[in-house]
């Protein structure tokens, strides 16, 4: 379970990876679940992977991402 530090990394926390996954989301509209966690970890560093499920879930519930079973991916929502 992740908690709230004292001393978090801005560049690794969830609010961070959530802000990247967006923004590739936003460029590509549809990236495989394996190229957007490299894309993350080589952005922001290997510790980001252990955010990037956490900031996965929090797109998903906010409606902004879907999940294409069929190829692993995510398609990001237009409102």
């Amino acid at each position: 379970m992740l908690r709230a530090k004292k001393h978090i990394d801005p560049n690794t926390c969830t609010l961070r990876v959530i802000t990247l996954v967006l923004g590739e989301l936003l460029r590509r509209r549809t990236v495989t679940f394996d190229e957007l966690r490299n894309f993350v970890v080589r952005r922001a560093g290997p510790d980001a992977e252990l955010a990037f499920l956490p900031a996965m879930e929090v797109i998903f519930l906010l409606g902004r991402v879907e999940y294409r079973e069929k190829t692993d991916s995510f398609e990001y929502v237009v409102v």
